[in-house]
């Protein structure tokens, strides 16, 4: 029977609100094939939480601070562009892009827009927690089984870096190995890191012990029915 290994990025593709793999991730996780991740991708999970907490809050109050001298004047079509423009890179850009539209539409000014932005990140900084937590429970129980891995396999890690650059992606193929190793299984390695993937992803399970790996867009597993 073919089972999931869970990459990070599926799992902080959900937890992010209106995160660009949300809807995918949200498929994945509620597939009904037994799923596995690992305690490396727990930590890995929980540095870019906290990571993306601290670089919103800062790039959202910093805006509003940056239009503190303006507050009266309306919301114009240049602001919209320029703002938006701004936090294109944030991952609470979508929200602040609506929010902005909404309160131009509405000729409201540039004081209701920072009072409002600044409602909607501690929103969406609750919601990242509410996720998290989700997560966290949901791991550990039958559902997600977080593996531990204690083997090295240096000379496998020493081919996996010809092909891949980041340590923490090969730590955790590492682990998807491991797993198949200990136990005998069918496993599909599902990530949303396309770029880090896209030219080994037919060369990766020829060094693990792994089926394939399973891009989270449009995901559908060989083993869903």
């Amino acid at each position: 029977m073919t089972a999931l290994f869970l990459d990070t990025s599926v799992f902080l593709g959900y937890i992010f609100p209106q995160d660009r793999w949300e809807k995918d991730a949200t498929a994945c996780l509620r597939s009904t094939m037994k799923k596995y991740t690992s305690t490396s991708v727990e930590s890995e999970m929980q540095k870019k939480i906290e990571y993306v907490r601290r670089k919103v809050r800062s790039e959202i109050l910093g805006l509003i601070q940056s239009l503190s001298q303006q507050k009266d004047r309306a919301i114009t079509d240049s602001d919209v562009k320029r703002i938006g423009e701004g936090v294109k890179k944030s991952k609470i850009a979508p929200i602040i892009r609506e929010l902005l539209n909404e309160l131009m539409i509405r000729n409201e000014n540039i004081s209701i827009f920072c009072s409002t932005a600044r409602t909607a990140l501690w929103n969406y900084l609750a919601q990242i927690q509410t996720r998290d937590d989700e997560i966290k429970k949901r791991i550990g129980r039958v559902e997600f089984e977080s593996w531990t891995r204690y083997e090295e396999y240096e000379e496998i890690r020493k081919e996996l870096s010809e092909w891949i650059a980041n340590d923490d992606d090969i730590e955790i193929l590492l682990d998807a190995h491991d797993l198949v190793v200990i136990n005998g299984m069918v496993l599909e390695f599902v990530t949303a890191d396309f770029e880090d993937f896209k030219f080994c992803k037919d060369k990766i399970p020829s060094i693990i012990k792994i089926d394939r790996i399973a891009f989270l867009s449009g995901f559908k597993s060989h083993g869903d029915s």
